[in-house]
């Protein structure tokens, strides 16, 4: 089966950084709507989730940003379908500079098929699995390891940020401290009120 044209637009302006680069939120809005096109396209869009209670959500996506998108620029994205699991359909997506046809991001985007009421991952019917086969492409994406990414989300996501210590700041600053940076001064829960 061939890609389908799932969004087509521009970059807007306000949808740039310093760099005048599309920011990530921007493309992951553009994904977003790529991703709805495509389950609408296999008979899981809103109209679905309505009737059925049941939808997909996304669980996992795996980005890989390859040339920027600037103001300006026509963009458009293909998807298809990676593959059909249990559950859980691999949706690829990807992102064109619709002007020269360059290749600018690759996206894996897992969606789990969710009992909306239950919270819990529902199976797909054979029609689902047999509509999402039909729509089956070719991924050249090159993921990362699934194993070795999920391992390292794991363990950052056990990191934990210190938090302030009120006691160290005031003890640096007992101690005759010639410079506090901002960074490590308090929290103020109210603004001060204008002297004078």
């Amino acid at each position: 089966m061939s890609w389908l044209e799932t969004y087509r637009g521009f970059v807007y302006r306000w949808e740039v950084d310093h760099n005048d680069h599309l920011t990530v939120a921007y493309y992951l809005a553009r994904v977003a709507d790529a991703g709805l096109g495509l389950l609408e396209a296999l008979g899981l869009g809103p109209g679905y989730m309505k009737r059925s209670g049941r939808g997909c959500v996304t669980s996992d996506c795996y980005v890989r940003y390859q040339r920027e998108l600037r103001v300006g620029d026509i963009l458009h994205i293909e998807s298809g379908v990676i593959r059909a699991e249990r559950d859980t359909l691999v949706l690829g997506h990807k992102v064109f500079n619709s002007e020269n046809g360059e290749v600018c991001t690759t996206v894996e985007q897992s969606v789990r098929h969710v009992d909306l009421k239950r919270r819990a991952a529902a199976r797909l019917t054979p029609a689902q699995r047999r509509a999402a086969e039909g729509r089956h492409v070719p991924w050249d994406g090159r993921r990362a390891s699934t194993a070795r990414g999920r391992a390292a989300s794991r363990a950052s996501a056990r990191r934990r940020a210190t938090p302030w210590s009120r006691r160290s700041w005031t003890s640096s600053a007992r101690a005759g401290s010639p410079t506090t940076s901002i960074a490590s001064r308090p929290p103020t829960a109210t603004p001060s009120p204008p002297s004078g």
